[in-house]
């Protein structure tokens, strides 16, 4: 899975989502929907890629990041992308398995 490393002044982040940021979010109201049809989602967005790696980091500081860093629009590509990764993982058939389903009517 991909990640993204943030310098800001004298510290280095790494941004990336798993099943567990990305559910923290949706929790907090960031669905596809919202980051698709609302683009002031995408601090948002960005403030969930730092749950994984620094989670304490406060929404405050990555609004301010969020403000002062360039090339935006290559930073939201790159954020949906990795927002979806797991959820693709989540719905995504397996190599190898044993359960099978049907539908009885």
């Amino acid at each position: 899975m991909a990640k993204i490393n943030i310098g800001y002044g004298k510290e280095q982040y790494v941004l990336e989502y798993d099943r567990e940021s990305v559910e923290y979010m949706i929790n907090r109201g960031l669905t596809r929907d919202e980051i698709v049809n609302n683009p002031f989602s995408y601090p948002e967005l960005f403030y969930g890629a730092f749950r994984k790696h620094h989670p304490f980091v406060a929404k405050k500081t990555t609004d301010k990041i969020w403000n002062e860093i360039s090339g935006k629009e290559n930073l939201v590509s790159a954020l949906i992308e990795m927002y979806a990764a797991p959820i693709n993982a989540l719905i995504s058939d397996p190599e190898e398995g044993n359960a099978t389903w049907e539908i009885n009517e």
